[in-house]
Order: structure tokens, then sequence, then C-alpha cells
């Protein structure tokens, strides 16, 4: 079932929320296979999934889009998705 999941995490290294994300987002990275998308370096990324707020993963399956956009989302979400 994961393989059919696509997650992509928007972080920059100026953003303090992401900075205090990173360990726990690392957590994940590979378990989940997390691309992970520097916006400073790749914000045309960015723009197509009409990212607005940073940090923010996304989740992609069977032609859905979900954002979750706060690192209290985002760690929920990774905590339940890790555990199936």
């Amino acid at each position: 079932m994961m393989t059919e999941l696509k997650f992509t995490y928007f972080y920059s290294p100026d953003c303090k929320a992401c900075q205090k994300l990173k360990p726990f987002i690392s957590q994940f990275e590979e378990e989940l296979n997390i691309e992970m998308v520097n916006n400073n370096e790749d914000s045309i990324i960015a723009e197509s999934y009409k990212v607005e707020w940073l940090p923010t993963l996304v989740m992609e399956h069977r032609g859905n889009t979900w954002k979750f956009d706060s690192p209290e989302m985002i760690e929920e979400f990774l905590t339940k998705a890790s555990n199936g």
C-alpha cells in the first residue's frame, strides 16, 4: 500500500519550524520514501503544488492530493501513516 503513496516535504533551511521538525521528519524519510524539497532551491515545484506555508507535507494517492501545512498536523499524520 505504501508504494501507491507519494510524500513530498517542502522546507527551507532558514525556516525555524522546519528546522525544529527536521529530526522528526528524518525518522520517516526512508520508511515512507519522503521526497525532501528545499523551497529555496526548488520553488517551482512548490508553486506547482500551490504550497503557501513552510513546512508543508504533500501526500498523493491515486490522483488525489492532500496538504499538511503545520508542524502539528505533519507530526500527527506521519505517526499514524507509519503505524499502518
